[in-house]
Order: structure tokens, then sequence, then C-alpha cells
């Protein structure tokens, strides 16, 4: 904040910007979402964490919700998309899923107030 300061730069100014942006990101799309998600909780991940939850986001998530209006999907939809993980053979996979799906819309909520 020091560093803000010095330069010029009204930290709670840059907060409050910085938020909105996000908001705006998050307010378009999953993959919006799922990428600030992913940004902010990575960092305190190991990288095989951060490389596993990329992969399975990539492989698995953003192409089946990642277009989608964030405030269009629905629990029964979310449901149904993991039950086909299950049937395919990836029971973990689909844990895991429901597991970042629930983290994802949670992060999403604080910040969009």
């Amino acid at each position: 904040m020091r560093d803000m300061l010095t330069e010029g730069i009204d930290p709670a100014e840059q907060r409050l910007q910085d938020k909105l942006k996000l908001k705006a990101r998050l307010e378009n799309t999953f993959r919006g979402t799922a990428d600030a998600w992913f940004d902010f909780r990575s960092r305190a991940w190991a990288k095989s964490t951060q490389k596993q939850v990329r992969d399975y986001l990539d492989k698995d998530l953003l192409p089946v919700l990642g277009k989608r209006p964030l405030a269009a999907i629905t629990t029964l939809e979310l449901a149904a998309f993991t039950r086909r993980l299950e049937e395919r053979g990836a029971p973990d996979v689909a844990k895991k899923a429901r597991q970042w799906l629930a983290s994802i819309f949670s992060f999403a909520r604080e910040w969009m107030g």
C-alpha cells in the first residue's frame, strides 16, 4: 500500500476499481468467473494442484459451461453435468467438479455481492 501511495495511487480507489473490473468480467460467462476464481485460488496451491485443476477446468467444465451466462446456469443443470462425469467412469472427477463448482459460484456471489 505504501508503494501505491508513493506512486500517487489511492489504495481504496484501486481496490474499488479492481472489484468493478472483476465484477464486469464475472457477470458475463462461467468461463470468466472460473478463470477469475482460478487466478485467485491458485496462488495458495502447489504447482501440481494448479495443473490438475486447470486441466479439469479446460477438459471438463469449460467446454460444457464456459460460454454460458453465469446467471443462467441452474442447479439441475450442474447435477446432470456431474452425473455425466460419473457415468463416463470418472467418479473422482465428478466429486472434484462438484467441489470446484460450489467454490466458483461462492466466489462469484462474494464478488458480485
